[in-house]
């Protein structure tokens, strides 16, 4: 699948704003299952929504809503750096 020039920015943006939406899914899932059966759909939001509303732990809701930033942006660099590389490559 060959992708124009013009179209590669936003691609970029376009996945690293869905990955972010998707990795923060958090009402669908919780009013569906709350995280069940088990713990199969159980993510981090659920998690850090859990430990600071429910259990009244607001250090480590805190805690995990930061790591999930770290996750994303660590996770969004180099996706960035790569994609960054291999469009350097094409041209």
């Amino acid at each position: 699948m060959a992708v124009s020039p013009t179209t590669t920015e936003v691609l970029v943006v376009v996945v690293i704003f869905r990955t972010i939406w998707t990795f923060n899914k958090f009402e669908e899932i919780y009013l569906l299952t709350k995280g069940g059966p088990g713990t199969s759909t159980f993510n981090l939001a659920i998690y850090s929504f859990e430990q600071s509303v429910a259990s009244l732990k607001m250090g480590v809701g805190a805690a995990t809503g930061v790591v999930m930033m770290l996750l994303l942006f660590a996770g969004s660099l180099i996706y960035m750096r790569v994609f960054r590389f291999a469009s350097e490559d094409a041209e």
